[in-house]
Formats: structure tokens, sequence, C-alpha cells
């Protein structure tokens, strides 16, 4: 991290470094406030190759280089758990990954029935899949909500009444809400629990956290609206799902009534046998 004055007199911190996706480079500098969260979560114990997603962040071309760098909205996760960056965890350790390029080709998702979901083996772990069904309740019973730091996005623990950040660590007086829905569906075939997270939810309802009114923080009457529809589900299939150590299935998207596989359908990339190609592995990917 550097300290230097700009030319009105103020003290400024600045971090530089290079995000590589082994098919190319690109130049990210974080400033003041923000460099020093990001120096701060990289002094943790974290699991290697580190996979940085950075989000809304400005963008900007000098000598036909792009340059990244943070403003007021920008945010950045570390290793953040989601299916994507274990995708690309696992894709790390395919031995060309870094030697070869990609090519894009379209990738259709194969379609089960719930039985064919819960009878999957190990070829089952870690894949994307389709299930149409019918979400045949809403659990109101379990937590629908759960809060995250605002510097490091970790999940906040309650404790005495407080919302504790154990990776920073420190009190987070208003941590950001995110939706976490529990349901049960069904297709004729047999039934499971599906959890539906904040960002499905939010793209399925067009609502966010913050438009809950005061009255509805129990369970919200809206997020009951699903229940007795058909949707179309794009699931996660966890290894703790085959092994059976867990029951619920992620839901990584989610749309209304059957007869959308086409929005189903998404870019792939694939290894192609071309030219070897050189680089770090400090990886990137936009949510």
């Amino acid at each position: 991290m550097n300290n230097f004055t700009n030319s009105f007199g103020k003290q400024q911190v600045n971090i530089k470094f290079k995000l590589s996706d082994s098919k190319s480079r690109i130049n990210v500098t974080f400033w003041d406030a923000f460099a020093e969260n990001f120096c701060h979560a990289m002094s943790e114990d974290l699991e290697e190759p580190l996979i940085l997603i950075i989000a809304s962040a400005k963008i900007s071309s000098w000598r036909d280089q792009i340059d990244v760098c943070n403003y007021s909205p920008t945010k950045f996760y570390l290793n953040y758990d989601h299916h994507s960056v274990q995708q690309l965890r696992k894709m790390l350790k395919e031995p060309n990954f870094t030697k070869h390029k990609f090519s894009t080709r379209r990738k259709i998702f194969k379609t089960c029935t719930v039985e064919e979901i819960k009878k999957m083996g190990v070829e089952g772990i870690e894949e994307e899949l389709i299930c149409k069904a019918n979400v045949k309740c809403v659990d109101e019973t379990s937590n629908w909500n759960y809060g995250v730091c605002i510097s490091c996005y970790n999940v906040v623990e309650i404790e005495e009444g407080n919302n504790i950040c154990k990776k920073c660590p420190r009190t987070v007086p208003h941590p950001n809400m995110k939706f976490n829905i529990s349901v049960v569906v069904s297709d004729g075939t047999g039934e499971i629990q599906v959890l539906i997270k904040d960002r499905e939810i939010r793209s399925l309802l067009g609502i966010d956290f913050e438009s809950i009114q005061e009255k509805d923080k129990n369970f919200p009457k809206l997020l009951k609206t699903i229940q007795g529809k058909d949707y179309t589900f794009k699931l996660w299939i966890k290894e703790d799902n085959i092994n059976g150590k867990d029951k619920v299935y992620d839901a990584i998207d989610i749309f209304l009534g059957f007869e959308l596989d086409e929005e189903m359908v998404e870019e792939q990339e694939t290894f192609t046998d071309k030219e070897p190609m050189t680089g770090e592995i400090s990886q990137f990917n936009n949510m």
C-alpha cells in the first residue's frame, strides 16, 4: 500500500495490483479507506488461489489498457461463498487451465425430476440442473433473512442483541440484510426442500429487504405469494446433497412457469487447444 500527499496537501493511500483470468490482465487501484479495508481483508488466512469479485467499480481506459478503481458503490468479495466461485476453483485444478485459451459455446442444462435429483450419485456434485416444480409451501418457521457485514460481507452473528462480525471483528450496527427463503417443492415424483436466496428473490418478486414494511418483519406476506405456483428452478448440487448431510438444495435461479427453457441457456467457457497463455492466477468474476 502506498502513501502520498496530493496537490491539495491531503494525505492519501492506494494499493495497485493486477487481476488475471488467464486470458488477459487488468490494472486495479483501490483508494483510501477502501484500500485499507482491502488490505485488512487480505491479511486474513485465506484459501489460495485468491478469487476476487469486484462489484460496481469504475472502469476507464488509458493507452489501450483497462483500469479499474473504486468509487462510492464499489464492493469487493474475497473467496466469496457462491457457486460460481466454487466452479472457478474447480476449474483451477485442471492441469490445462492456464495453458489454453477458451472458446464460448451454448450450454443447455439437464432437466431432472425431483426423484432423479434425490437419486443422483457423485457424478452430480457441483452440477447445475433444471427442475420444474410447484412450490408446495413456504417455511415460515425458518430464518427468512440474515445480515452481512458492510465491510467484509461476512455473515454477522447476533450476540446479546448486537450484530457481530467475527471476521473483522467488530459490532455492525446496521448490517446489509438479505433474503433467505426455504420452500418445499413438488413435481409429482416427490418433494425436496429448496433454499431461495437474496438475488433470486429480488429478481423474482422485484423487491429488496428495505421495501419490507415493519409490520411484516415477522414473515412478510409478499414472500408467501410464491406458494402454490409453478416455477422452473436452476439448482446447484452440493457434495453434502449427494452424501445425505444436507437435504436442502440451493436455487441459483428461478423463473415463474415451465416454458422458459431458452432463458436457462447460457454461455459456457470451454477449453480449446489453442496457443498457450501465461500469467498469474489472480481471478475475478462478475456477479
